[in-house]
């Protein structure tokens, strides 16, 4: 594995041996005491429920207590759904490792990551600290790209007149969506600042199956070219960097 957490899928029944080796030239080094964390990712002992997938949901936080310590959080998951997982604490320690119906590991990540799901099924969150020398609080997020629980219907504003799409967006709220209708090739103008008046970076605009169809990275208001008439979401999250401050996010959407 290195250093972090990885799922290993075991290719046959049977007995296997955990090995555990010191890290390159500790060979005559002082006496390091090591810790391997194992554990079966279709264990649903001490696995809590995720409380929601939606859009605009306050966090779910976690404590890891002791040196590795491996919490999950589980949630039920849709084929070919879209999830945007992030995970974050004040010391940037933790590590992911979301893992499918069948244990096998979906994907393996630091921060903040968009993982397609492979299949229908439960699915667990792994959220562990590899470096951890102390207690460690977290928040975890796992929003569905494809679903629409908590994003709020919209229409375009007017020109001359202020936006109405605000909403909170700090280290326990992580992003904010607004859903609208368009027809093909109709084009937007999006962009997004902060309540203290600094620009917000990234404005996305979704397909209904998630992906994305465009989107502003300086927060100035850009042209966005609608490519086929259905729904969309219109979509901001958190910088990584920016969770200690609490801040209204305004995004204006025009034709």
């Amino acid at each position: 594995t290195g250093t972090g957490l990885v799922a290993c899928p075991a290719p046959i029944a049977g007995r296997y041996a955990l090995f555990v080796f010191g890290p390159t030239g500790s060979s005559g080094g002082p006496k390091t005491t090591v810790s391997a964390v194992l554990a079966s990712a279709l264990d649903s002992g001490g696995c809590a429920s995720l409380p929601t997938t939606a859009f605009g949901a306050a966090a779910d936080p976690g404590t890891l207590g002791t040196p590795g310590q491996v919490n999950c959080s589980a949630f039920a998951g849709v084929d070919g759904h879209a999830l945007r997982i992030t995970a974050w604490d004040p010391a940037g320690k933790t590590g992911v490792v979301l893992v499918g119906p069948s244990g096998a590991q979906v994907c393996r990540f630091a921060a903040r990551a968009t993982c397609v799901l492979p299949a229908d099924g439960t699915y667990r969150i792994l959220v562990g600290a590899p470096k951890q020398t102390t207690s460690i609080d977290y928040n975890v997020w796992a929003t569905d790209l494809n679903g629409s629980a908590g994003c709020t219907a919209t229409t375009p504003d007017s020109f001359g007149v202020g936006p109405t799409r605000t909403g909170p967006i700090d280290h326990t709220i992580v992003n904010q969506c607004w859903e609208f209708s368009a027809r093909n090739d109709e084009e937007y103008l999006v962009g997004g600042t902060l309540d203290s008046g600094a620009l917000f970076g990234r404005v996305r605009v979704l397909h209904s199956d998630g992906t994305l169809a465009c989107e502003t990275t300086t927060g100035v208001p850009a042209a966005c070219m609608i490519n086929r008439t259905g729904q969309y979401r219109l979509y901001v999250e958190q910088y990584l960097d920016g969770f200690q401050v609490s801040q209204h996010a305004v995004v204006r959407m025009g034709l």
